[in-house]
C-alpha cells in the first residue's frame, strides 16, 4: 500500500502480508513482482485503474499471468460491454479481449487461473534490454 493511502485507507495488520510502498507505480510492480494471477473485486476508480493497467501490461508481455474480474452481481458487465465495445471499433484484437477474464463466481475464478493461458496474439515486448537515460 502506497504510504500516502494509509491514512485513507487503512490497513489490516492481521491479514496477510502488507507491504508499504512509496507511490501507486511502486505498488503495482509489487504487485506483479509477488503475484501469480491478479483478480479484481468490484470497486471504484482506484481498482479499474490498476485492473486496466496490469491488463495493459499483459497484452505488453510485461507479464504472463491470468487477468480475473470477478463480476459479482453483475457489477463488472458495463465493462464487460466496453470490452467489447473496443474490440468492435478495433482498438483491441478480439483474441486480446480475452487477457482480462470475467468470471461470476469464486469458483470460476479459480478455474480460470488453474486453465490460463495468455493469448499468443500479445505483443512480444523484450522489456529485459536496459537504455541509460
Amino acid at each position: 500500500m502506497p504510504r500516502a493511502l494509509m491514512s485513507v485507507e487503512g490497513c489490516a495488520d492481521k491479514i496477510g502480508r502488507m507491504l508499504i510502498v512509496n507511490n501507486m507505480h511502486d505498488r503495482k510492480s509489487k504487485m506483479n513482482e509477488y503475484a501469480r494471477a491478479f483478480i479484481a473485486l468490484p470497486g471504484g476508480f482506484g481498482t479499474l485503474e490498476e485492473l486496466l493497467e496490469i491488463a495493459t501490461w499483459s497484452m505488453l508481455s510485461i507479464h504472463s499471468k491470468p487477468v480475473i474480474v470477478l463480476n459479482t452481481n453483475g457489477y463488472y458487465e458495463p465493462l464487460k460491454n466496453m470490452v467489447g465495445q473496443a474490440v468492435n471499433g478495433g482498438f483491441v484484437s478480439k483474441d486480446n479481449s480475452g487477457i482480462i477474464l470475467f468470471c461470476d463466481t469464486a469458483e470460476e475464478a479459480v478455474q480460470a487461473i488453474k486453465t490460463y493461458v495468455p493469448p499468443d496474439t500479445r505483443y512480444g515486448l523484450d522489456w529485459t534490454t536496459k537504455v541509460d537515460i
